[in-house]
């Protein structure tokens, strides 16, 4: 099932670009701090000196912050979605709101309930003008456990509507995929 959420962000991309529309925006490295402060969210906490790291080198078994700032120059991420693929549960923020909850973080394993690993979210219109904008996602992984050799994280901002085109468009080699994962 990861192969396939790989090809499928691999295959937008490319889509994308062939059909003259924005180029997904990645988003690779963000600052992290663990534990997570109770603030995660906010627009006003001061994280520039926190330690970036890439998505990739996201700790094991805690509870975390990671942030980012984007800046969109023009209103052309109008109808955009943030895709997020991550094994932790996760709360995602976009200017201090919280746009979506995946799963619930906690401070332990007992309390924590695992999220789905890939997430497609949609931003709300009215958050996505011109300037900065604050990505936060306070997220906890205690069920990751340590016996992952290899990990996939990917952080992207997409045009909705050629997300769910291309799904619809693809919905056989999904089906497809999810009955061969089941042999």
């Amino acid at each position: 099932m990861k192969c396939l959420f790989k090809l499928l962000f691999i295959l937008l991309h490319i889509s994308f670009i062939q059909m003259g529309h924005a180029q997904p925006l990645n988003i690779t490295e963000m600052r992290i701090i663990s534990p997570s402060p109770s603030n995660c969210n906010s627009i006003d906490l001061d994280d520039s000196k926190w330690p970036s790291i890439y998505l990739s080198e996201l700790p094991k078994n805690t509870k975390f912050c990671l942030r980012t700032q984007i800046h969109i120059e023009e209103d052309t991420l109008s109808g955009s979605s943030l895709y997020l693929s991550m094994l932790a549960s996760s709360r995602i923020y976009w200017d201090g709101y919280l746009i979506y909850e995946n799963g619930a973080v906690a401070e332990t394993l007992l309390l924590e309930e695992p999220g789905e690993i890939d997430v497609i979210v949609q931003i709300p219109n009215r958050l996505l003008n011109e300037g900065i904008h604050y990505i936060a996602i306070e997220g906890s992984n205690f069920h990751l456990g340590n016996n992952i050799e290899s990990d996939f994280y990917n952080l992207a901002i997409l045009e909705t509507q050629q997300v769910y085109d291309y799904v619809v468009n693809n919905a056989c080699l999904l089906y497809t995929s999810d009955a061969a994962d089941d042999s």
